[in-house]
């Protein structure tokens, strides 16, 4: 990467272990059970259905998701850099034989870093003998969805990245929030929102500059 886009911003010190978790919620009540499995361990499905069933039926099965054990830190590189920083990801895992690497072209300038770390995994496992092959990286249901094969940790990769974008503005990386406009689904900061709904084209430009 060019020297002028490094910033202090470093994929490789990131922690991208993830929790599974279970959770369950009394709408009556308001109290709620919350289980997180071990570190990149699987889920016990069998615990929580004994779990589930020592609740009465005011209960309701709430979700199953992933918790990351660490957060990305708010913030993301300017606009500006947004074509450069992920034509270099492209062309670098696309150079190493990984098939869908021009997929990293969805990523909102809000979400970059969350690519860095995707590309430098990516990088790392190529060059250990894995074969990689981005099947999509899908980012219009408020938060990234991304599909890789074909091995166990690409696949928490995967869900790392779709953990740290849930409640990621998709412009500046700020804490942000799902705002259902005209049929589309955003993670928006207040700050975003307000630009959107002065001028959605300005929106537009903060997320995807080209």
């Amino acid at each position: 990467m060019p020297d002028h886009l490094e910033g202090s911003f470093d994929p490789t010190k990131v922690d991208i272990r993830i929790h599974k978790t279970w959770g369950s919620s009394n709408p009556e009540s308001g109290a709620s059970v919350h289980v997180e499995w071990g570190l990149d361990q699987p889920r016990d499905e069998g615990l929580e259905d004994q779990l589930k069933a020592l609740f009465s039926d005011s209960w309701r099965f709430r979700y199953k998701w992933y918790r990351p054990v660490e957060r990305l830190p708010p913030g993301a590189p300017p606009p500006e850099w947004r074509v450069e920083i992920l034509g270099g990801l492209t062309r670098r895992l696309t150079a190493m034989g990984i098939a869908g690497a021009d997929q990293f072209d969805a990523f909102p300038t809000g979400w970059i870093w969350i690519a860095q770390v995707m590309a430098h995994h990516m990088w790392v496992w190529t060059r250990e003998g894995e074969q990689i092959r981005i099947q999509s990286i899908d980012k219009d249901l408020r938060m990234l969805r991304c599909y890789a094969h074909d091995s166990a940790r690409l696949e928490r990769l995967c869900r790392w990245a779709q953990c740290q974008s849930d409640g990621r503005c998709m412009a500046t990386g700020m804490p942000g929030e799902t705002r259902v406009e005209y049929g589309r689904a955003l993670t928006l900061s207040d700050e975003m929102y307000a630009l959107f709904e002065r001028d959605p084209a300005a929106l537009q430009e903060r997320m995807y500059r080209v």
